[in-house]
């Protein structure tokens, strides 16, 4: 998939790729490391107390129903801080209008279809900071019970002028 002036790319089982910022590849290795033999790792494998450094970056959405909506579960202060408002327990359209036509609800629920993680890196669509010229974020599956993706956890990365 391509946004303009981004580079979008689900992970697979490949290696981080050098671009990425240090707190991004510390968090999809760790999530890879929860995996086990399954393709997503249950929520219940993933522990705070594991990765304090990424918490103020870190987004958790609840998917709902088929087609999938997506609603903020919980939204790291960082990133609340620079939305200009936490956005938990909203759904992601309303906290954010642009998201319903962006390349990102498409990447969402690509993650969702295929239990693939992504990566995006490029510019910001949601960040109402004008200094932010740049965002790296990962979305990665997560499962309740079952074997398909009921959440999904992520890490944005806001790089300023």
């Amino acid at each position: 998939m391509e946004l303009e002036g981004a580079t979008v790319h689900p992970t697979g089982d490949a290696a981080p790729d050098t671009d990425w910022l240090p707190a991004l590849r510390r968090l999809v290795g760790y999530w890879a490391g929860k995996r086990g033999d399954a393709a997503i790792p249950r929520r219940a494998d993933i522990d705070p107390v594991d990765i304090p450094t990424v918490l103020p970056d870190l987004w958790m959405i609840d998917v709902v129903g088929s087609p999938p909506r997506f609603r903020y579960r919980l939204v790291g202060t960082r990133i609340a801080t620079r939305v200009d408002h936490d956005p938990t327990g909203k759904w992601v359209e309303e906290a954010f209008p642009r998201f319903g036509e962006s390349g990102h609800r498409q990447a969402a629920a690509r993650v969702v279809e295929t239990g693939v993680p992504c990566v995006y890196s490029g510019p910001p669509l949601m960040a109402s900071d004008p200094d932010i010229y740049r965002v790296q974020r990962a979305t990665l599956p997560l499962r309740l019970s079952g074997d398909h993706t009921e959440i999904l956890l992520g890490l944005s990365l806001f790089m300023f002028r």
